[in-house]
């Protein structure tokens, strides 16, 4: 549930800037790690993305080394950076409203033996995006 996520362990860090996501993939294959940057083009339903990144830290587990991003959320006028490392997480920080409203959202999942398409996929299939 959102609770369990907003209760886990707090972790540092950044989010990489869009354009070097796929630099960092590319630098990242050399060490067995690779980065997946996920998008959605419509606000997602916040327990459907909780569920979502529970699954994926189940099914990844140690292998899950980071994600990240900035979310539109349904029913929400600001975005919202998560950050986790594996499965602990800093509790979610509503971002300042944009003049504009922003409908979507773009995660960063850093991790061994990931597979971005699978990802994406997955993300798509439980938030119905």
């Amino acid at each position: 549930t959102a609770a369990r996520l907003l209760a886990r362990t707090r972790v540092s860090g950044g989010l990489p800037a869009p354009h070097e996501c796929g630099h960092a993939a590319a630098h990242g294959a050399a060490h067995d790690v690779t980065v997946a940057c996920l998008d959605s083009a419509q606000p997602l339903d916040w327990d459907r993305l909780v569920d979502w990144i529970e699954r994926t830290g189940a099914a990844y587990g140690d292998d899950l080394l980071r994600l990240k991003g900035i979310v539109a959320l349904a029913g929400h006028a600001a975005p919202v950076f998560i950050n986790g490392v594996q499965q602990s997480f800093y509790p979610p920080i509503v971002l300042p409203e944009t003049p504009e409203p922003q409908h979507r959202s773009q995660l960063v999942v850093i991790g061994r033996n990931i597979d971005p398409d699978a990802l994406q996929a997955s993300l798509r299939a439980q938030v119905g995006r």
